[in-house]
């Protein structure tokens, strides 16, 4: 199963596809955007990711375990 970031590059793939099939410009530009947009989610989900697992990391390494006491 695919996870949101890359669901949110099919989706961007299938806006780039469709604005490559019209000769209208406005539609064109409407699905460049829309392509636009889907990629930075993309790209926001996985940069968000990765801060998460760095504070997770972080604060697991703060956590007292009996070893260390």
């Amino acid at each position: 199963m695919p996870d949101d970031a890359e669901r949110c590059r099919e989706h961007a793939k299938e806006c780039w596809a469709w604005a490559a099939s019209t000769n209208n410009p406005s539609v064109k530009e409407s699905f460049t955007d829309l392509a636009r947009r889907w990629t930075r989610l993309a790209t926001e989900i996985e940069a968000s990711r990765i801060l998460f697992q760095e504070v997770e990391g972080s604060r697991m390494s703060r956590v007292k375990t009996p070893q260390s006491q």
